[in-house]
């Protein structure tokens, strides 16, 4: 009997070590299957993780090379715009120095007159040309001795095939025997007479500015011909395009691009030039790293606390890629400089409040800061960023949440304001009410290290149903008004009158 029971005790022994073997088998071999699957998921996880924040990040680059375009079309075109101011003085246009038949004292008076009017035009804005020359090479205003020399006293002969829009008779153009420093718009004054304007090429990088938290993006600006005609490095003006980037974009147009080395977006505006903003792969490094690393210890944490927390841990690991496309969003929507919408955003706003409206008016304010090119002039640009911060400062605290506030580029802003139908106030009476206390605000408003550069603003408003029934129709009626404003002396404000294409309103206080 007690020997059956040391056979009986030796089995159970037995039995218990291969019981403890089989447990640390199980729980070895569950450990095992748990770390390869997590290591799977994870690898996965990273995988998808950084193609999506890839994907992100090239939708951002994208939205940016469009903001970019589109800054650069408004100032071309706010140049254009502002050259035609030539033609408000009659002599300007109808004058022509190949006409023979007029006497030497009345062609030097009206030359004179013509010169004058030019560079009162010339001053208001960083001009290095701003003259008239005639078919025999005579020139009226501003001729920069650059300029002479690279034409070679033949700016007409060679200018003129430049100013090839049919319908506007102007042009621009660069790279004239090879030089970039400068880029010329042209115009037809008469049949006889170009006006010939030129900025230096540098003028551009005003356009660029605030171009996301990304320091090695490069932005670029190249013509038809993939030639560069802007570049923040000098070295490249001129040039054509790196063979690689011309590769990979294969010659598409208004796209973005992922390759190993590069994150590219193309966006073509006027005069078919392209804005090209080009993100090396490898500066994504860290933020992809990150990533990574959180995906790690998120999969070492699901290890030790096994499957019963998993579905939590999952959840952990898409945080930091919400956070991510969050910001991202953000970044795309919101102008970094002034807190307020960036101008497709704006304009995205007012399509849906146009959409929405079942009741009530809605009222279109633009605005600008009168001369405010010469706070970055005269002060730096640094005055002006602040100038910019505090418009939109300015702007949160004057308007309702529910009105909607956007930055167009520049320093031009935009206000979409809804009256109720159920409102007391009169429309003429409220616009009169806002407009008036925006410019009282900003009459009290002095920049410059001692405060002493005055700061104003001119608006113009436009009404929806009655100005215009989209964002572009109300924003022209309201533009004209600006103009109207401008016209009036500028700290004011104008309403579009449509029967004559004027505007009304806003007397300057």
């Amino acid at each position: 009997m007690e020997k059956e029971k040391r056979v009986l005790k030796a089995t159970k022994s037995e039995e218990e070590k291969k019981f403890g073997r089989l447990k640390r088998s199980i729980i070895m071999g569950y450990a095992l299957i748990v770390m390869i699957g997590a290591a799977a998921i994870s690898f996965v996880c990273i995988h998808l993780s950084q193609k999506a924040f890839q994907k992100e990040v090239g939708d951002l680059v994208s939205e940016l090379s469009i903001q970019m375009s589109i800054n650069l079309d408004s100032y071309l075109e706010n140049m254009e715009n502002f050259n035609t101011l030539v033609f408000s003085e009659k002599t300007n246009y109808t004058y022509d120095a190949t006409n023979n038949n007029l006497d030497e004292y009345t062609a030097l008076e009206t030359e004179k007159a013509i010169k004058n009017s030019l560079y009162s035009l010339c001053i208001m804005d960083n001009y290095v040309d701003y003259f008239i020359v005639y078919s025999n090479e005579h020139t009226v205003g501003k001729y920069s001795n650059g300029t002479r020399d690279l034409f070679g006293g033949k700016i007409y002969e060679n200018a003129k095939e430049y100013a090839s829009n049919p319908r506007t008779q102007d042009g621009w153009f660069t790279g004239f025997q090879g030089d970039y420093k400068r880029i010329y718009y042209v115009k037809r004054v008469n049949e006889n007479a170009l006006l010939v304007t030129s900025i230096y090429t540098s003028e551009l990088s005003s356009n660029f500015e605030h171009a996301g938290n990304f320091p090695e993006m490069k932005i670029r600006v190249t013509d038809s011909d993939d030639t560069i005609l802007y570049s923040a490095t000098k070295e490249e003006i001129g040039t054509k395009l790196q063979a690689d980037l011309l590769t990979i974009m294969d010659g598409k147009e208004n796209a973005n691009f992922i390759s190993d080395e590069y994150l590219i977006a193309v966006t073509t505006g006027m005069n078919d030039w392209h804005v090209i903003c080009t993100l090396p792969s490898s500066a994504l490094g860290k933020e992809m790293q990150r990533i990574a690393m959180a995906t790690i210890t998120i999969a070492i944490l699901a290890v030790v606390v096994c499957i019963l927390f998993s579905v939590l841990f999952v959840m952990k690991m898409t945080n930091p890629m919400q956070n991510i496309v969050e910001d991202l969003d953000k970044k795309a929507s919101i102008d970094a400089l002034t807190g307020i919408y960036n101008k497709k955003t704006f304009e995205e706003k007012v399509a849906k409040r146009i959409a929405s409206l079942q009741d009530g008016k809605l009222i279109f304010i633009l605005f600008d800061v009168d001369n405010f090119k010469g706070v970055n002039d005269n002060l730096g640009h640094a005055y002006g960023d602040k100038v910019l911060s505090d418009v939109g400062k300015i702007m949160r605290a004057k308007f309702r949440e529910k009105d909607v506030l956007g930055r167009l580029g520049g320093d031009e802003f935009a206000v979409l304001l809804h009256l109720s139908s159920f409102s007391e106030i009169p429309l003429e009476e409220f616009i009169n009410e806002r407009c008036s206390a925006l410019c009282s605000d900003f009459r009290n408003y002095y920049t410059g290290d001692q405060k002493d550069y005055k700061i104003s603003i001119s608006m113009g408003v436009s009404i929806y149903g009655e100005h215009g029934a989209d964002f572009d129709s109300l924003y022209k009626s309201a533009d004209r008004a600006l103009y109207g404003a401008k016209q009036a002396g500028k700290d004011t404000y104008r309403l579009y009158k449509r029967n004559d294409g004027s505007a009304e309103g806003g007397a300057k206080s």
